[in-house]
């Protein structure tokens, strides 16, 4: 049985409880509404019941899986049962598809419900890493791209990769930061640096420097530990590029990791550092000084 198939068969009765991927476009705004709506009809609410004129809103469709557009008022008497519905389906312990296709359509949520983040985040991080790479990926080799078809009423078919390109990248870094030092964390884990990585995949906002500059310098001392490690070190140097060759923040960035750069000339020439992570450190220290950007 092949890859789809597989995961069709294992979650064949998970499409009542998802929005159906077409649904699941536009702003963070008509995203929040399109699921509340199908939590409200997944809960025994016919559309016409949440959308008609007589209530709150008008109905696009008229039939139960119609398109509906809900107001603000619909969305907050509604918000109870949407999460609880998203919090009993979308767990660490769910099939993998459900995981899959919730890391991916549920992620546009946070900029309108930013406390969702850290439930979002832990799943993220207790997910299979397999998942949670595709789920990260933004540029997957072509014909390598999974989806995965759930069948029901309405059989589709989903992505389940490219989550950067939904999320808030600050509230996911800024999440991460946070469950690292509750968890008195010294240095970082692979998931860790992967999430890291994908949070500065897309570029800073203008209003969010200030913010970044923060979690650079709460997480800088565990950046440093992980050049140390063979298989975290060029990601890592990839994630610091990411800070010291952006224009607006370069000069801040610099005065706040002068200890990184001591330290990493100190890395050099310590005898037990692996040598393939002096050689990343010192390319890295290069580019710095030509001032290259091509790596970014």
């Amino acid at each position: 049985m092949s890859k789809k198939s597989e995961a069709a068969e294992e979650n064949k009765e998970e499409s009542t409880i998802l929005p159906d991927a077409s649904s699941v476009g536009g702003g963070p705004q008509q995203t929040a509404s399109r699921i509340v709506g199908s939590a409200c009809r997944n809960n025994g609410l016919q559309s016409q019941h949440v959308g008609s004129s007589n209530s709150h809103g008008s109905a696009k469709g008229t039939g139960v899986f119609g398109e509906i557009e809900i107001t603000e008022k619909v969305i907050k008497e509604f918000e109870e049962i949407f999460f609880e519905i998203i919090n009993t389906v979308f767990t660490p312990h769910a099939p993998k598809a459900t995981v899959k296709i919730g890391l991916i359509y549920l992620a546009k949520i946070m900029d309108l419900y930013p406390e969702f983040t850290a439930t979002y985040l832990n799943i993220l991080l207790s997910c299979p890493e397999n998942v949670r790479s595709s789920t990260l990926d933004l540029n997957p080799i072509p014909g390598t791209e999974e989806e995965v078809y759930v069948s029901g009423v309405n059989t589709e078919k989903y992505r389940t990769y490219g989550a950067p390109e939904e999320w808030n990248s600050l509230f996911v870094a800024q999440a991460l930061q946070k469950a690292i030092q509750d968890g008195g964390l010294d240095s970082l884990e692979w998931p860790h640096i992967e999430i890291f990585d994908a949070c500065t995949k897309m570029d800073f906002k203008p209003e969010d420097l200030d913010q970044w500059i923060e979690i650079l310098s709460q997480m800088k001392n565990h950046f440093l530990i992980s050049l140390c490690y063979r298989d975290f070190s060029l990601v890592t140097i990839r994630i610091l590029k990411k800070f010291f060759f952006n224009i607006e923040l370069q000069s801040r960035v610099i005065s706040e990791c002068l200890e990184i750069f001591i330290s990493m000339l100190r890395l050099l020439y310590q005898p037990d550092t692996e040598t393939e992570c002096k050689e990343n450190a010192r390319d890295f220290l290069e580019v710095l000084h030509d001032g290259s950007v091509e790596a970014l």
